[in-house]
């Protein structure tokens, strides 16, 4: 009776625990390839965001404050410099200055940036705003 007893006991230390399946390769596979493109949505976008939120902290640095009249305004030349990056197209007449247009593009939305110049020479930059 003890030898029955022992057949039994390493029948059941054999068999593998109920619940535990065993996870399909491809199951994985598409886990990894769903993981690696949201990082790299998630890159696209962090960087889209930050080079705009860059852009516009520079420029209201390089803005003159409203308190000082005598303050020179900043060329257009220094504030595509501040911006870091060209303009979409060429300038635009809109509202009496000339209007343009950066674009800072991520996976999901893209983040714009309206830079008003002066219509004198040199062009300056007046105001900028968010689209």
């Amino acid at each position: 009776m003890a030898d029955g007893g022992d057949s039994i006991q390493t029948e059941r230390q054999s068999k593998k625990p109920r619940g535990t399946t065993k996870v399909s390769p491809l199951r994985n596979v598409l886990g990894l390839i769903l993981l690696v493109v949201l990082v790299i949505v998630a890159v696209l976008e962090f960087s889209a965001n930050r080079g705009y939120t860059a852009a516009m902290n520079k420029l209201t640095a390089g803005m003159p404050s409203e308190e000082d009249p005598k303050a020179e305004l900043l060329p257009m030349t220094a504030a595509e410099k501040l911006i870091g990056k060209a303009a979409d197209g060429p300038a635009v007449k809109e509202e009496g200055y000339m209007k343009k247009t950066y674009t800072w593009r991520g996976a999901v939305r893209s983040y714009k940036l309206a830079a008003f110049y002066s219509l004198g020479e040199p062009p300056a930059l007046v105001r900028f705003s968010n689209e």
